[in-house]
């Protein structure tokens, strides 16, 4: 099981218009009636997340399940605050509540709940409504030895110790709550980018969270085009396309893909994590598999039950399949994505 509970850059996502928000709700369960959009990214290219209202007054709230449990955390995202309201923006949760708050107030400031007391404030966080902030929160939910610490651009800004559990028995994240509270400004939004989380109390710092799309394809190439003469060329658009795709029937069907290299200034690589959206469209059962091909080396993920409805999937991986350590840049490089139907 990787460390990394979350990897979301939300790249990937297309929107289908303002206030429409594309596909985020294949794997963030909406709340409330504002809008959530995909917009341009708040730092290093790509796209973000934006929450609230264009006109105001209206909350809204997502919420994605951890594919595992855990007691102790690190959560870092870059976020914008242009919200007056009071509300959280941020949640981690137990199965029926929060142990860890995060709420916006008046446009600069945090304030923080631990086990659902108000513990402090942290004052003059955005110093601007255009203001890009990178907040981190690391700690252990325990009723008597919990913890907390944030860091605001890397710079500890606050500490707590003692109780931060919300429940009396349950004392383990299971979910994570992302918010724009009900505000009274003309633009009532707060947005997201390179959000995780982690099973790890240690400070990751801002990390980028970069969408790679697949370049080419392999001779591993059994999937049915919508269109056109090249499997690759249907999926590898940023953020993805929805009009054209690859399609698998049989069972044992195989497209192989290569990938785009990263950046060249790209320094440590914490994980990996290949995502696909697929959409089953015929009766009866269908699953397929997803594979990080390094070398000789394969890993697969679980086996992912199809469903009629868009749905994104991701696994993550810490570690080179082919090495059994860190990634590398030219192992990366030499990744290659496979899907395979298994059902």
């Amino acid at each position: 099981m990787s460390e990394y509970l979350l990897i979301e850059g939300f790249d990937y996502y297309n929107s289908a218009g303002t206030g429409a928000g594309g596909v985020v709700s294949s794997q963030w369960v909406p709340g409330g009636d504002g809008e959530y959009d995909i917009v341009t990214g708040l730092i290093g290219g790509g796209l973000c997340l934006r929450m609230g209202d264009i006109t105001g007054g209206s909350q809204r709230t997502l919420t994605r399940a951890l594919p595992a449990s855990t007691s102790t955390f690190s959560v870092g995202a870059f976020t914008r605050c242009n919200t007056d309201a009071n509300q959280d923006f941020l949640q981690l949760r137990h199965a029926t509540g929060a142990h860890i708050q995060l709420r916006s107030l008046t446009y600069t400031d945090v304030q923080v709940y631990a086990g659902g007391v108000l513990v402090g404030t942290i004052t003059g966080v955005w110093a601007t409504t255009s203001a890009v902030v990178h907040i981190e929160v690391i700690g252990s939910i325990n009723p008597t030895t919990g913890w907390i610490e944030i860091y605001i651009d890397e710079v500890l800004e606050f500490s707590f110790s003692g109780d931060t559990s919300g429940d009396a028995t349950d004392h383990t994240i299971s979910s994570i709550l992302i918010s724009c509270g009900n505000g009274t400004g003309a633009n009532n939004q707060f947005s997201f980018d390179h959000l995780y989380l982690s099973n790890l109390a240690t400070q990751h710092g801002g990390l980028l969270i970069d969408y790679v799309p697949v370049s080419a394809d392999t001779a591993d190439k059994d999937w049915t085009r919508s269109t056109g003469a090249d499997n690759y060329a249907l999926i590898d658009e940023v953020p993805v396309a929805v009009a054209d795709y690859v399609n698998g029937v049989n069972v044992g069907d195989l497209d192989v893909y290569e990938l785009a290299n990263l950046a060249a200034d790209t320094t440590d690589i914490l994980a990996v994590q290949a995502v696909v959206l697929d959409t089953k469209t015929d009766a009866g059962a269908r699953a397929f598999e997803v594979q990080l091909r390094s070398s000789a080396a394969q890993l697969d993920s679980t086996i992912v039950p199809a469903v009629t409805t868009q749905f994104h999937y991701g696994t993550i991986s810490d570690v080179d399949p082919n090495t059994s350590a860190a990634w590398t840049y030219s192992g990366f490089n030499a990744l290659k994505l496979g899907l395979e139907v298994t059902v």
